[in-house]
């Protein structure tokens, strides 16, 4: 399985196949229960990786913590320019971003299209000239 942020599947679990999603009450026994295994938890948010559901794989991963598989989920969000993404991921392995982060997830989010993600990560990364930039082009969608 290819990852979407092109990470191999080389951390992937192999021993524990998962073929759909949990149910609501599953995935609360999994990430709240007390006798799942790491790699139970790996294998699920693996699977919800595979899946596109990025947001929901960052619980596993927690649980499980396992940081390898965190940061897979935070250079995805990188790439794609995605600040809530980006946030939470960052808040789960407990570091602080750098403005070096800031100005690549602005400059993603951009590219993309995401003006209202470049906007927030352009100012988190002290780029006053290109915030203001940001906003001119949003202001001018709004006509």
């Amino acid at each position: 399985m290819v990852l979407p942020n092109g990470a191999d599947d080389r951390y992937m679990t192999k021993s524990i196949k998962i073929t759909k999603s949990p149910t609501f009450f599953e995935k609360r026994k999994l990430v709240f229960g007390k006798d799942v295994s790491a790699e139970t938890l790996d294998a699920y948010g693996d699977f919800l990786v595979g899946e596109g559901r990025l947001e929901e794989s960052l619980e596993f991963y927690e649980k499980s913590k396992n940081a390898d598989r965190l940061r897979g989920v935070l250079g995805t969000a990188v790439q794609e320019g995605d600040v809530c993404l980006f946030l939470r991921a960052k808040k789960l392995l407990k570091e602080n971003a750098t403005p070096q982060e800031w100005e690549k997830i602005a400059w993603n989010a951009e590219s993309a299209g995401k003006l209202r993600f470049a906007l927030t990560a352009y100012e988190r990364a002290g780029n006053a000239t290109k915030a203001q930039e940001i906003k001119a082009k949003i202001q001018g969608q709004g006509k």
